[in-house]
């Protein structure tokens, strides 16, 4: 798994924003799982308590690698088959803004009230008590808006 999460506009332009209290480890951390749909992680708990529809939050692009030099280091039928998969996921990732701000937007108007719903769920983690989860998710939607306002028609999260 990649260290960070980022953003990757169809366009090729960077968000003038960031996460601006953390380095969003933690926050690809809970989407990856969120991805698999972990019963024992606070986003999924989160997600089911409230009723999210946090699906576009789980489509995360990895790195992508050239086939050449993927298949350098071992250029078996298998593993091309592999990048093949990995590569339609990656593309598979490109999303409308609108759609995951929108999805976003739902999600933090659902939890209104983070403490008592973390305590209500038993959730601990400092991540979340400490107010960063929320933090980046308003860094992430704010990512999103500027995306919306510059007209972008793509983009996608990407571990990076």
């Amino acid at each position: 798994m990649g260290e960070i999460l980022g953003l990757e506009t169809i366009t090729g332009q960077n968000p003038p924003r960031w996460f601006t209290r953390t380095d969003s480890k933690q926050l690809l951390r809970h989407l990856t799982e969120l991805r698999w749909n972990s019963s024992s992680d606070e986003l999924v708990k989160l997600k089911d308590h409230l009723g999210a529809d946090l699906e576009p939050l789980g489509k995360i692009a990895s790195e992508h690698e050239p086939l050449e030099s993927f298949l350098a280091r071992d250029p078996s039928p298998e593993r091309e088959t592999f990048w093949h998969k990995m590569h339609a996921e990656y593309e598979a990732a490109w999303q409308d803004p609108g759609i995951l701000a929108s999805s976003i937007e739902a999600f933090l108007t659902a939890l209104q009230d983070g403490v008592k719903t973390y305590a209500a769920l038993g959730i601990g983690d400092p991540y979340f008590i400490d107010g960063f989860f929320e933090q980046d998710t308003r860094d992430l939607l704010a990512m999103l808006k500027w995306a919306q306002d510059q007209g972008i028609p793509k983009v996608r999260l990407l571990e990076s």
